[in-house]
């Protein structure tokens, strides 16, 4: 199986390795390819399932739909064709498919979820960041389910963010020798509520001209330490 680049983008070799370790036939599916001058076989689509096959030793076929088509430019128009229709999946998308396989990572998510009695969703009251919550249960669970019904309380009525959800667990796995559950943290968040914990977290982003955990973070601290001598300290603050 040959590429032709003229068309095709550069391999991602992070991206076929990490398709490698996670190797699974019917996610493989059948490669695209066109066949030319009888004996010679170019990729249209699944250059990086290939590439990807050749970092495991026991393959040694793949399954493939072959294609006459007689000119390279309409295996171009294949593979852009398919590329620019094919519909990534949505956040919703992947969380359900990562339930269904039983992956503890969306199992927890959703029992945070159901302990709200939110829906998925982008009105008031749902919850709309999946990636930030996944995020959280996988590299911060004990954070994330210390903070949960704090997020819930301070987004009632409205919907609980990527921001929210990012900016709260950052700071609170960053803050020293104290938490956001700490009395005089907690009176302070819950006092200044949902639009004012939102609008320093958008401050911080104008004003850093930049976004992130980190910069969110940044914001809620500011709005916390506000009038107080007894500051709270983060671990890495930014700078400005």
């Amino acid at each position: 199986l040959r590429v032709d680049h003229t068309y095709q983008r550069d391999g991602n070799t992070a991206k076929a390795k990490k398709i490698a370790k996670q190797w699974d036939w019917v996610a493989c599916g059948a490669i695209a390819v066109s066949m030319r001058d009888s004996d010679k076989f170019y990729v249209i689509d699944g250059q990086h399932r290939v590439l990807a096959s050749l970092e495991i030793e026991e393959i040694t076929t793949l399954p493939c739909i072959v294609f006459e088509l007689g000119s390279v430019s309409k295996e171009a128009n294949g593979f852009l064709t398919g590329q620019t229709v094919r519909t990534a999946l949505t956040a919703v998308d992947k969380h359900r498919a990562m339930l269904a396989i039983d992956d503890p990572v969306a199992i927890k998510t959703q029992e945070l979820i159901d302990a709200t009695g939110r829906n998925i969703g982008k009105t008031n009251g749902d919850i709309n960041c999946l990636y930030a919550i996944h995020r959280a249960v996988k590299y911060y669970p004990e954070a994330i389910e210390r903070l949960w019904p704090l997020i819930d309380e301070i987004c009632q009525g409205n919907r609980i963010t990527q921001r929210i959800v990012g900016g709260m667990v950052h700071l609170e796995t960053s803050l020293i020798d104290e938490s956001l559950l700490d009395g005089r943290n907690k009176k302070k968040l819950l006092e200044c509520g949902y639009s004012e914990i939102v609008d320093a977290m958008a401050k911080a982003s104008a004003y850093h001209a930049d976004g992130g955990t980190r910069i969110w973070a940044s914001g809620i601290l500011k709005m916390i330490n506000h009038k107080r001598t007894n500051l709270a300290v983060m671990k890495n603050p930014v700078q400005g």
